[in-house]
């Protein structure tokens, strides 16, 4: 099985007869309210036939801009409902291949270091679903976070730069910027100096505040290809 690519949703949509779909939606409904206001007014003997024609006009312009704003509607949740589908199914695909070779494929071993709990918590709960992520521990003091590069030698570290109102995620990015066998360095953070970026050769950036933890895999799964 091949990954399904989002072009093909633009194709689909194409095929799509959105006119018979929005048929189906009014005929599901219970009453039509528009005929029964086009019988109300052909039995009205008191408003002459030139004006019952003008409304008729009126009417039906205005249910035909309606109906162009559903069926335009429909197309977009149509192509929104079949994009978020074909992401999950690539993701299983992917998480199945990984699942196949996970005997065979090298893991990314990484450390979650942030002062926030909550914010490490929520990472590693994701993370956890990924078969190629091995999560070797999680830090939330500088102390823990060198204690753990040094004792279990992880390939990436997903970091924080401020902690208390200091800089000390980057320090320690700094110091184990010059020290052999240095981790890859995956920051998270709400700033982003591009010239500290370079200077220390961080392999990777994510900018807070995000969403979507997919892009989280990403990085590691980028950064680790690289290596």
């Amino acid at each position: 099985m091949k990954k399904i690519k989002l072009e093909l949703i633009d194709e689909i949509c194409k095929e799509q007869n959105f006119d018979e779909l929005l048929l189906i939606i009014l005929k599901s409904c219970k009453e039509n309210r528009v005929n029964k206001i086009l019988e109300s007014i052909e039995n009205d003997n008191t408003i002459k036939d030139r004006y019952k024609k003008q409304i008729y006009e009126e009417i039906f312009e205005y249910v035909n801009d309606i109906n162009e704003l559903f069926k335009s509607n429909i197309k977009e949740i149509f192509s929104i409902g079949v994009k978020e589908t074909i992401k999950k199914i690539n993701n299983m695909y992917s998480d199945e291949l990984v699942k196949g070779k996970s005997d065979m494929i090298d893991k990314i071993r990484i450390i979650i270091a942030d002062d926030n709990i909550h914010i490490c918590q929520i990472i590693k709960k994701f993370l956890e679903k990924h078969q190629d992520i091995e999560i070797l521990g999680i830090a939330n003091t500088d102390e823990d976070e060198i204690k753990m590069i040094d004792e279990l030698k992880p390939d990436i570290v997903i970091t924080d730069l401020m902690r208390n109102h200091k800089y000390s995620g980057l320090d320690i990015i700094r110091d184990y910027s010059n020290k052999d066998n240095c981790p890859k360095f995956l920051v998270i953070s709400a700033e982003k100096n591009d010239l500290i970026m370079d200077e220390l050769n961080i392999a990777g950036f994510i900018k807070k505040p995000f969403f979507d933890y997919d892009i989280i895999v990403e990085e590691l799964r980028k950064i680790k290809s690289q290596s």
